[in-house]
């Protein structure tokens, strides 16, 4: 199955389940601010993972500089490479190889699924962070 079939499964997943909260900045789109806050400075942006000094995936998920490395920036994964996905398509879920990364399953030749060390994947609340701001358009505010 490709990243896309996956990511259609999330989609229906994370609907069905619903969204309490959209971290918005009241014009009812998440923010990046909240997606930085609860998603990369958590987990991602660790010495050892998607620091400056680690480039894990030669991706820094650091506030400041974790926008411009997401969104309209080509995967380096091989797999997704191949099938010319980018880290974040702005307005498509279903086309950002970060969402699907973040999913369980993922099969193997999309690498492991993060965050590192975690084979869930992210929680369904932060999935869900995470599609709304892509679908948003994906502000860097």
């Amino acid at each position: 199955m490709t990243i896309r079939g996956v990511l259609s499964l999330l989609s229906l997943g994370t609907a069905l389940a619903g969204c309490g909260d959209d971290g918005g900045g009241g014009d009812g789109s998440p923010s990046f601010a909240r997606v930085q806050a609860e998603v990369f400075d958590v987990g991602c942006s660790v010495k050892s993972c998607h620091s400056s000094t680690a480039k894990a995936g030669d991706l820094v998920l650091e506030a400041g500089k974790s926008h411009a490395e997401l969104v309209g920036v080509a995967a380096v994964q091989t797999k997704a490479v191949a099938e010319g996905l980018l880290r974040v398509t702005a307005g498509d879920p279903d086309a950002s190889f970060l969402l699907a990364k973040c999913a369980a399953p993922l099969a193997a030749e999309y690498g492991d699924v993060m965050p590192w060390g975690n084979p869930d994947g992210l929680d369904a609340d932060k999935l869900e962070l995470l599609r709304a701001w892509i679908e948003a358009g994906a502000p860097a505010e």
